[in-house]
């Protein structure tokens, strides 16, 4: 039997957000959303939605596996050489942000900049760098991926603030393109951290499988 198409996900998840108020309703449809996301994204559902096309990494190797053996050309990259290598005109790009300050170092204002630098503007310069040709050619995907980290500097909090401000930003503006923008929460686990990659990129939808959807 085939898994549920991507449409059916994103409607599910939907309806069980407007049957059940609240809180409860955004877990219930993250909880169906996950359990639907896992079906659709196993090898095959995986290959259907990346084979043949390019897939830039920025910041990881998480995931990178899964997504060469489903077809896809994955290249994984530093958050510096990012913007160059966007502008290549890649199907999806994903960022993943982690923390690169101690949380010793929430005075620092250097170790605050250099997070900045990192966390937020190399991903605003790659964002811009490849949404021209995603835009032109009516399809291409954006997923930011934050991973798991209790105890972060101030820094490190105000650059992933500021990505997830840009990323609404620039969701609302591509919207009709053909362009997805996808946020995701990584466990701590490397082993589901990629999973939950996986399924971000294969479901293409706003509603992605993740407490905090764009």
């Amino acid at each position: 039997m085939p898994g549920p198409s991507f449409r059916d996900v994103s409607k599910l998840a939907l309806k069980a957000g407007r049957e059940v108020p609240g809180t409860a309703a955004r877990l219930l449809a993250d909880d169906r959303a996950i359990a639907l996301a896992r079906r659709a994204t196993r090898r095959a559902g995986l290959r259907r939605a990346v084979a043949g096309k390019l897939v830039l990494i920025v910041g990881t190797e998480l995931g990178a596996d899964q997504l060469r053996d489903a077809g896809a050309e994955v290249r994984c990259v530093a958050a510096t050489d990012a913007p160059d290598l966007a502008a290549g005109a890649p199907d999806v790009v994903v960022f993943c942000h982690a923390p690169v300050a101690e949380p010793a170092e929430s005075t620092d204002l250097a170790a605050a900049e250099r997070s900045l630098e990192i966390n937020y503007f190399a991903m605003v310069r790659a964002v811009l760098a490849a949404l021209p040709a995603m835009r032109e050619r009516g399809s291409g995907q954006i997923v930011s991926a934050s991973a798991a980290a209790p105890d972060v500097a101030a820094g490190d909090r105000a650059a992933t603030a500021a990505a997830e401000a840009f990323l609404r930003i620039a969701s609302a503006e591509v919207q009709g393109d053909g362009v997805t923008v996808t946020r995701v929460h990584l466990p701590a686990d490397p082993e589901r951290a990629a999973r939950r990659i996986c399924e971000a990129v294969a479901l293409r939808t706003r509603v992605a499988p993740v407490r905090l959807p764009i």
